[in-house]
């Protein structure tokens, strides 16, 4: 069986990739990618983020706090 020497692209660390992982996984929720979606539009308080979301003030704040935490 013959080898070939082949060059692998430069690679991302897994630390990186896990950290992209986890922002996708934020990502990755309905009333996050509404808030997203509204606040392309223009901008909103938390209490008009929640009440489109038809969630609690303190729920619509915890989800701003985790996509902020992922730099969104």
């Amino acid at each position: 069986m013959t080898t070939q020497n082949v060059d692998l692209p430069k690679l991302t660390s897994l630390d990186s990739l896990t950290q992209a992982a986890e922002c996708l996984r934020v990502l990755a929720h309905p009333h996050r990618l509404r808030m997203i979606q509204m606040m392309l539009a223009g901008r909103f308080t938390v209490g008009e983020l929640a009440q489109a979301c038809e969630l609690p003030t303190a729920m619509a704040s915890e989800h701003l706090r985790l996509m902020q935490r992922c730099g969104f």
